[in-house]
């Protein structure tokens, strides 16, 4: 719920957002941007389609097999399709398709939206510094210098904008990781034999497995940012090498170049609300934040 209000209250400021992250691509961007539109109606079809046909054929299996499970699904309402089970089935399945979409599938859109604004500025960043750092190889001169140095406020200002968005709402993502995983721990397993115990189990199980992969998917894409910055400091040392087999004498030129390789460093990341950032030691992280915390509720 919180993911989608924070999402909701800042519906305008995203639609700013990607606007402004299609004009930084179009200005600064020299080959055309490869559409990623293929993978993402592909995820979404996922992202939709999964979560749907997976609680539909769960729900319907243990209505069919355990009268118990059958009887908790059954609001009152339905008392009035006892002797048709037809209506019955549909009328289940459209409550089951109404919360997996209120709980799950916005959820999963959402993560899908925020992977996608990453890779597009990521793509496009690592374009541009590839054909900055081609550009200083071929020329050091002082108009070349104005352009990439404002290419590189440029970045620094999309990359703030990109945080000043998405921050929060990144942190309510790993916060629904970790409260899927509590719900999971957290289950009563002294009476495992009892359907609705193994119905809740199972189904907390899918829905921690969809949601950590989504988490991967994502801290991995946000990790690449940290990977194009140390590719940017590897090609600044490959200018300032470059420049000194051409042996440049020019004095105004080295001190152009040289402010320029101060001014332009790069250490950008994301962030979840500033708390932590996105990178591949956060799995790690996490992953002994979970191991840690089943241990404790399990010996409690």
């Amino acid at each position: 719920m919180a993911l989608r209000l924070s999402i909701s209250f800042k519906r305008r400021q995203i639609i700013y957002l990607i606007s402004q992250l299609e004009t930084f691509i179009t200005k600064y961007q020299e080959k055309p941007y490869v559409s990623r539109k293929k993978e993402i109606d592909f995820l979404c079809f996922i992202n939709v389609f999964f979560p749907l046909t997976l609680g539909a054929i769960i729900v319907l299996y243990y209505m069919e097999n355990f009268e118990e499970v059958r009887n908790e699904f059954k609001p009152d309402m339905l008392q009035y399709f006892e002797k048709h089970s037809i209506q019955e089935k549909i009328a289940v399945l459209l409550f089951t398709f109404a919360y997996m979409l209120h709980f799950y599938v916005t959820s999963m859109l959402c993560i899908t939206m925020f992977i996608t604004i990453y890779n597009t500025f990521e793509d496009a960043l690592k374009q541009m510094l590839v054909g900055t750092y081609r550009l200083l190889c071929t020329d050091v001169s002082a108009p070349n210098l104005v352009k990439a140095s404002e290419l590189i406020l440029k970045v620094q200002s999309m990359h703030q904008e990109i945080e000043n968005v998405l921050s929060f709402s990144i942190f309510l993502v790993y916060v629904l990781v970790f409260v899927n995983f509590l719900n999971l721990v957290s289950v009563n397993v002294t009476n495992f034999t009892s359907p609705q115990l193994k119905f809740r189990v199972f189904a907390c199980v899918i829905v921690f497995l969809w949601t950590t992969s989504s988490f991967v998917k994502l801290t991995l894409t946000g990790s690449k940012l940290v990977d194009i910055c140390d590719l940017w400091k590897l090609l600044q040392q490959d200018i300032v090498r470059n420049c000194a087999r051409m042996k440049i004498k020019n004095a105004k030129r080295l001190t152009y170049l040289l402010l320029f390789l101060e001014e332009s460093k790069l250490d950008l990341e994301f962030t979840g609300w500033g708390i932590f950032r996105l990178d591949r030691s956060l799995l790690l992280t996490i992953a002994e934040a979970i191991v840690s915390y089943s241990v404790v509720i399990a010996t409690v």
